[in-house]
């Protein structure tokens, strides 16, 4: 096992610290943002806000539901739903209802 005193930078290229406001783009929405650091090859920066808290699906018609990214891979998210939504089991029946009628 490596020596945290002895780590060797793998990286490929210099980073250099910085701080500087910037904003992101997810999509089309920006979002402010601080670059932290830098080099020829990529970025280290600073959310502001969480971008997988929060999130809304809309699904028309059924309406909106709101919840938090909790994984996520190359294609796909998978959002937990906030408990606080007094329709959502009415809301989930109807849209399953209505795709399997497809």
């Amino acid at each position: 096992m490596a020596d945290s005193g002895n780590f060797l930078e793998k990286r490929a290229h210099e980073r250099f610290q910085i701080s500087i406001e910037a904003e992101i783009t997810f999509g089309g929405e920006g979002m402010e943002c601080t670059a932290i650091d830098i080099s020829k090859g990529g970025a280290k920066v600073r959310l502001k806000r969480d971008p997988f808290k929060n999130v809304v699906l809309s699904i028309a018609p059924f309406g909106e539901l709101s919840g938090d990214i909790v994984w996520k891979d190359d294609e796909y998210v998978g959002i937990k739903f906030h408990g606080d939504q007094g329709r959502l089991p009415e809301i989930i029946e109807t849209i399953v209802a209505n795709a399997r009628k497809r």
